[in-house]
């Protein structure tokens, strides 16, 4: 079922492609450093400078998406990414990797608070679930393909030849959000006499002030930062532990992308029967059960299930957190604590993966599940214990 509103069919479109093009550029990046080095380490050192340059470009995305027309920014942000990614098309090494690659995220990090911010303004009143879970249900479906594409083409045309899809796939991407019609700002006074500041730090302000907001950044980036680094553990867990080759490596992956895609489109109906915030807290309990089973779980199939599985209640909870958010905070400082919310998560993400390669080395693939399991699960229960307070 499509949403009634043709803008947000056409932002859909847009937020697939700006997807794809994010997710398998992350992909080959990983891969390209691993076949120059041969080594977890590298990876886990790509991996670490693309989450910085996520979480100071999160700052600066927010910022200019509630500052300046948010459509125009999302269209820059998509065409200098789109160049920068085809410079690696020529190759490079390792150094290189990490500076044009951060350089791209920072470029495009104004698109997703600029969408999110936004997309209130573009849905007909009572559809604001049904088109975030819509939206983020073609996000996740992109997230889904890109590791399946890298996987199979890296064999055809190599990690190069994958920077210059993921720079098409922007370049397409910025094509169709030019014929996004609507106000991708409310109306002046919307606020409702709120006074908004225009300072950057307004989105930290917001999220210290409310009590639900906080709650589900912390528990987010506690999730984040004990999780983030089975990312790393699932090349080892598919080449070595599995012997799934890189084939194996992108259906494992994607298999989470599968269940995150239809927990976005299941998504409406839990909210309507949970509400936000609930919906979170109970989405990262049973996520933190799932990832500590893998460590437990001896066969490919088993594990694409049981991802499968985790990955359903994973985007349920990734709509959730954006419900909360666009229902809480005022049109003027919504992409900054949009943004303030991922600059958070971005810099637990950041800091898990700067640790992570030394993790798998000490623990192996199997062991860093399990304490990535316990850390989400963790944070799951402290959630839910702080919204029944607040309540």
């Amino acid at each position: 079922m499509l949403p009634s509103d043709t803008p947000v069919r056409r932002l859909g479109a847009f937020a697939f492609l700006a997807a794809f093009c994010e997710a398998l550029g992350f992909y080959a990046a990983s891969l390209y450093a691993y076949d120059l080095t041969g080594s977890i380490v590298s990876v886990s050192i790509v991996m670490t400078g693309i989450a910085i340059a996520e979480t100071l470009g999160a700052v600066l995305g927010g910022t200019v998406a509630d500052r300046l027309d948010r459509k125009l920014v999302a269209l820059l942000g998509a065409l200098a990414g789109s160049m920068l990614l085809a410079v690696l098309v020529g190759g490079g090494d390792v150094p290189l990797l990490v500076g044009v690659m951060a350089l791209a995220t920072i470029a495009t990090s104004p698109i997703r608070p600029a969408v999110g911010a936004a997309l209130p303004n573009l849905v007909v009143k009572g559809d604001l679930a049904f088109a975030n879970g819509y939206i983020q249900g073609l996000r996740n479906a992109a997230l889904t393909l890109a590791p399946v594409a890298a996987g199979l083409g890296v064999g055809i045309i190599g990690a190069r030849g994958l920077f210059g899809i993921a720079a098409g796939s922007l370049l397409a991407a910025t094509a169709v959000l030019v014929f996004v019609r609507g106000e991708f700002h409310a109306p002046a006074g919307a606020t409702g006499g709120a006074v908004i500041s225009d300072s950057p730090l307004e989105g930290l302000a917001f999220l210290r002030r409310d009590r639900v907001l906080l709650t589900v950044v912390a528990a987010g980036a506690m999730s984040f930062f004990t999780a983030a680094y089975c990312m790393i553990a699932d090349l080892p867990l598919a080449l070595e532990d599995l012997h799934a080759g890189e084939v194996g490596y992108g259906i494992l992956v994607a298999s989470w992308g599968v269940g995150t895609t239809a927990g976005a489109v299941l998504s409406p109906a839990v909210l309507r029967r949970l509400g936000a915030p609930r919906a979170f807290a109970i989405a990262m309990v049973v996520e933190g059960v799932v990832i500590g089973a893998i460590a437990a779980i001896p066969t490919l199939t088993l594990v694409c299930v049981t991802f499968l599985v985790g990955g359903v209640f994973g985007g349920v909870g990734v709509v959730a957190d954006q419900i909360v958010v666009q229902e809480r905070v005022p049109d003027e400082a919504r992409g900054r604590v949009r943004a303030t919310n991922d600059a958070i998560l971005a810099a637990s993400y950041a800091l898990s993966l700067g640790i992570g390669g030394f993790v798998v080395d000490v623990f192996g693939a199997r062991g860093t599940y399990l304490l990535g399991g316990i850390g989400v699960l963790a944070a799951g229960v402290l959630a839910t214990a702080a919204l029944r307070a607040s309540r």
